[in-house]
Formats: C-alpha cells, structure tokens, sequence
C-alpha cells in the first residue's frame, strides 16, 4: 500500500493523510476468513486481475521512478497464474499459497508492513 501511496503522489494524486493506516487498520480488522478476490480467483483457477491491479504499480513505478520492491515480488511470484489455471480439486488454497508465499517471504523478510491476520513469515 506504501508504494500505491508513493506512485498515486508522484503521479499528483490527492491523498488524504493515513490512508495507508486506514486500510490497514481495515485488513487488520476483517473477519476471520475473509479473502481479497484476487485470492478467490486464484484458488478457483480463474484468470486474475493482477495487470491491472499490482502490475499497474509496478509499470507506474518505473514510468515515475518510485521503487516498489513489494509490488514487484508480488506481480513476478503470481503472473504464471494471471491467465487462470485449471483448478485441482480440494487444493485451491495450497496452489494459491504456493504462488504467493515466495513474495510474501521476501516482503516479510524486508520489514513490510503486512496485515494481522497474514500467515507466518517463516
């Protein structure tokens, strides 16, 4: 969300002040089981919208110039996956997870702020 905030001001976009802090105080707050749609996609094996969601920071990132480290493991460690995938019965959320947890490592790894309900960063 730091680096959608840094992209959005470099670009001229008028932020209100704590946004990251409110939707993270959002994600914290989630019910238990709660999942964002990209995830829900994800593990049905549906086509993502990972283009035009991360992979919009990290093209908007380089156009402006902002490093977004986060966004970038994230869009390289799920865009085998953007085009959908046949789902494998029973497994959605082991083959989501798989995706996923490469770039969750390194964010965790690298002092990012990730939500409460987030699984271990081993």
């Amino acid at each position: 969300m730091e680096e959608c905030l840094a992209c959005g001001q470099k670009s001229g976009a008028k932020v209100p002040s704590g946004w990251v802090d409110d939707r993270m105080t959002f994600s914290d707050n989630a019910p238990p089981g709660m999942k964002a749609s990209m995830l829900h996609d994800l593990e049905a094996g549906n086509r993502l919208e990972l283009d035009w969601l991360t992979g919009k920071i990290v093209s908007l990132g380089k156009e402006l110039g902002v490093p977004t480290p986060g966004s970038d493991a994230v869009y390289a460690a799920v865009k085998l996956h953007r085009m959908g995938a046949a789902k494998v019965s029973g497994q959605g959320s082991e083959v989501a997870w798989a995706a996923v947890r490469p770039a969750w490592i390194l964010l965790g790894s690298a002092g990012t702020r990730l939500p409460a309900a987030s699984p271990p960063v081993p």
